[in-house]
């Protein structure tokens, strides 16, 4: 079964939505989305690719992994 639909402006209000899907394939032009308290993504692999930068900002960040650990670029500034 599909569901197609065309609409100017959907803003739903609800205390929980919850999603269960085999596999869910999102496209937009331009995305935002404001987390207030904390947002997580438990994954088996995970990739962002950008096409010309990636900008992290936070007041302290930390990275870890449980075997190697890799920086790769023409440049590397730290400090």
């Amino acid at each position: 079964d599909v569901v197609e639909s065309q609409i100017e402006r959907l803003r739903p209000k609800a205390k929980t939505i919850e999603t269960v899907a085999e596999r869910s394939i999102s496209r937009f032009r331009e995305a935002l989305r404001i987390v207030s308290d904390w947002e997580q993504v438990r994954a088996g692999y995970l990739e962002y690719a950008a096409r010309s930068v990636a900008h992290i900002r936070a007041k302290a960040a930390v990275i870890t992994s449980e075997e190697v650990t890799k920086v790769d670029g023409a440049q590397i500034h730290l400090g």
